[in-house]
């Protein structure tokens, strides 16, 4: 054999040893050989790819026993997924494991598949101590939350929490229960008393944050949505509440990419699809909004906020009557929302109930400072119902908060004071009419949509000689027009 020949055979045979190096390792492992103690080991480490070997391993070769499957179970059940965790725990009653050893877990595993009833009969009359008893308290009020059972839900967590009052898990678990049911202050409250046991939870984290939110306390809501991402990145719920925070402060871009995480985890969440369609229609792209719509179920009964975000998507894309009933529902539940209000306001007015409108206006338009876009709803409604000079008066008071603040437009002044003068003329103030026409052509001398409502107002109250130099300064702004 020549020496280049020998050269590349020992060079093949040095790969080849480095390549199976690994190989060889793993051949020489005998996974029979771990105890318990070991696989728990490799449970506590999150090795979860080696546990998983080992079990199936031992499994085949007969050797496997009821702790190895509870333990495989545990890991089933930290990954959310119920029915491997379920089959395992067979395997562990078969080989011998007690109720005690069980309970708890199968009813976690039917809880992650959503068979409610059947968690709860898990539960069944096992007599459970210590630690499982007081967990067993807080299933049984998850469970009877999930089943829309508020009395006995309620009734559960109260008694976690009179079981162990320093421990945050029972005031977590009724403030959840609070939020789902509209009652923002007293989760709020719970979770905020959650807290001073507990500093790393993200879902207490989650659910201060969304009672800040839809307590109008958007910035506070921001600084616990954020803690409870940062101590779970892929919390959906935090995700799509900062999506919806910054949809309201008008930064869609900022909103999308909180959406684009969710859609990540989840391709057809619905809350996400809600908040996209409410881009959309914000937009003003309603034909895309109403597409993305169709393709949600009825989440507005499983989750309050899910029905003010459909019921502003429905008002966007201008269908009123189903807009009302959402909006409505949760004003009632957060009354100082005050877009909603306004949606609700818009929405009634436009199905002939301007008196309605007028009702649900009221804390806006006889509030301490008042407020512009309620007193044009109002004047709106007003103006429906044939009161004119309360129109007239909405109007004025609207007008008058503009003239006050320092960013409003000129094209906004321009419109009040056309919309009042056109009031006014309604109202048969020709006089008062015409006097305001003449202060906005005063104010703004090329102003030729002024000057034209004052000639036509001047023609209309008989006062030719007024109309005729009126149409004299018209000729001068704009002599192209016929």
């Amino acid at each position: 054999m020549s020496l280049n020949r020998i050269v590349a055979v020992l060079v093949c045979l040095g790969l080849s040893a480095c390549s199976s190096d690994e190989n060889s390792e793993e051949a020489y492992v005998d996974y029979t050989a771990f105890d318990n103690a070991a696989v728990r080991a490799l449970f506590d480490a999150g090795d979860f790819e080696k546990l998983n070997k080992v079990i199936r391993i031992q499994e085949q070769k007969l050797v496997a026993d009821k702790d190895d499957f509870l333990i495989h179970a545990d890991m089933f059940l930290l990954q959310y997924e119920g029915i491997a965790a379920e089959v395992a725990l067979d395997k562990a009653k078969g080989l011998g494991a007690e109720d005690a050893e069980l309970t708890l877990r199968y009813v976690r595993a039917f809880m992650m598949q959503r068979d409610f009833r059947k968690a709860l009969d898990a539960i069944g009359s096992t007599v459970l101590t210590g630690d499982a008893s007081y967990e067993a308290l807080l299933l049984r009020g998850d469970i009877h939350r999930e089943l829309n059972d508020v009395d006995l839900a309620r009734e559960f967590f109260t008694a976690a929490i009179e079981d162990r009052p320093e421990h945050f898990k029972g005031y977590l678990g009724l403030a959840l229960l609070e939020l789902n049911l509209g009652n923002l202050k007293v989760a709020e409250d719970l979770s905020s008393r959650a807290a001073l046991y507990v500093t790393d939870d993200p879902i207490v984290s989650y659910v201060r944050g969304t009672a800040a939110r839809y307590l109008l306390r958007p910035d506070d809501a921001i600084v616990h949505l954020e803690k409870a991402i940062e101590l779970h990145p892929a919390h959906i719920l935090a995700n799509l509440e900062l999506a919806g925070i910054y949809i309201d402060k008008n930064m869609h871009e900022k909103a999308q990419e909180y959406l684009d995480f969710v859609y990540g985890i989840s391709p057809e969440d619905p809350m996400a699809r809600y908040y996209s369609a409410l881009i959309l229609a914000t937009e003003g792209k309603m034909k895309e909004a109403e597409e993305v719509l169709l393709r949600i179920g009825d989440l507005t009964r499983q989750f309050p906020p899910a029905a003010r975000v459909y019921g502003h998507v429905a008002f966007r894309l201008g269908k009123f009557s189903n807009a009302k009933p959402y909006l409505e529902r949760f004003l009632g539940l957060v009354p100082e929302d005050r877009l909603t209000r306004l949606a609700l306001a818009e929405s009634q007015t436009r199905r002939g109930q301007p008196a309605a409108a007028l009702v649900t206006l009221e804390p806006l338009i006889n509030g301490p400072k008042g407020d512009m876009e309620a007193y044009m709803q109002a004047a709106a409604a007003a103006g429906f119902m044939g009161e004119m000079l309360n129109a007239l008066d909405y109007i004025a008071k609207a007008k008058d908060l503009a003239e006050h603040f320092d960013d409003a437009s000129p094209e906004l002044l321009e419109s009040l004071g056309t919309r009042l003068a056109l009031t006014r003329f309604m109202t048969g103030d020709l006089e008062k009419a015409a006097e305001q026409l003449r202060a906005m052509y005063g104010d703004a001398s090329n102003d030729f949509t002024s000057l034209t409502l004052l000639a036509n107002l001047q023609m209309d109250g008989g006062d030719l000689a007024g109309a005729k130099k009126t149409l004299v300064e018209i000729s001068k702004v704009a002599p192209d027009q016929a």
